[in-house]
This record gives C-alpha cells, sequence and structure tokens, in this order.
C-alpha cells in the first residue's frame, strides 16, 4: 500500500504525518508523488503508522490482470451491447410484423459466446497435454 493511501486510511494529514514521523512536510510531499526515500526515513514513517517497511516498499498489484483477448471481448460485449440496443428500436418502429433483429441478435450472440469462452480459458481447460498414445 503507498503511504499515501495509509496516511489517508489513518485519517491523518501530511502534517500529522508529519509531527509524527518526524520527517518534514515536504519529504513527505516528494515521498507520495513518487520520490525515492532512504531507510531512516522510511523506518519514521513506518514506526509513525504501525506498519512494516516491506509495505512502504511494496508497489500496488492490481488485484485482476486482464489479457489482451479479455480486454477485446469485454470491448466487443459492449459494442453488441450498444448496436443491438439500437437495431432492436430499428426494429421496432420500422417492421411491426417482421423480427428480423432476433436472426443478428443471435448469430452475433453466438459468436460472442465462443469468443468469451475462449477468451477466459474455457476451452483451454478441455485441450489436453497428454500426446502419448
Amino acid at each position: 500500500m503507498s503511504l499515501k493511501q495509509l496516511r489517508i486510511q489513518k485519517g491523518w494529514s501530511q502534517e500529522v504525518l508529519s509531527e509524527q514521523s518526524n520527517i518534514s512536510v515536504r519529504t513527505l510531499q516528494r515521498i507520495e508523488n513518487g520520490k525515492t526515500a532512504n531507510l531512516t526515513t522510511l523506518r519514521a514513517l513506518a514506526d509513525a503508522l504501525g506498519v512494516e517497511v516491506i509495505q512502504l516498499t511494496q508497489p500496488d498489484t492490481p488485484i485482476y490482470n486482464w489479457s489482451q483477448s479479455q480486454k477485446a471481448f469485454i470491448s466487443h460485449l459492449i459494442y453488441f451491447v450498444v448496436v443491438m440496443f439500437s437495431l432492436i428500436v430499428i426494429n421496432i418502429t420500422s417492421t411491426q410484423n417482421h423480427s428480423w433483429v432476433w436472426w443478428v441478435f443471435l448469430g452475433w450472440g453466438l459468436y460472442l459466446l465462443f469468443e468469451g469462452l475462449e477468451a477466459f480459458g474455457v476451452f483451454n481447460a478441455l485441450d489436453s497435454d497428454d500426446t502419448s498414445e
């Protein structure tokens, strides 16, 4: 967790953390803006915040890293929703007796289903690595 996040989690301002750690406000601002701090400064900040020094030095990691194919699938899904909504409106307003839009929905929807299954690794789980026959 970053220094700023830990400070905000405690509900402290930079001034309060400065007083608690005996580190100048300007130094805190520099560290929160990405400058590296020396070990003595990190120890003082960790003691003031009640955490280990390692917590101040570890970069924040995202909870989930999306693969390129997963990002593409989400993008295609958004396009699908927007275009299908538009086509449904056009279908309702132009041809009341014939619902052609459902054929588009079915075809494109099946394509998206298989793209999603592939993007999230369902087909990879079904592959067999055993090549000895």
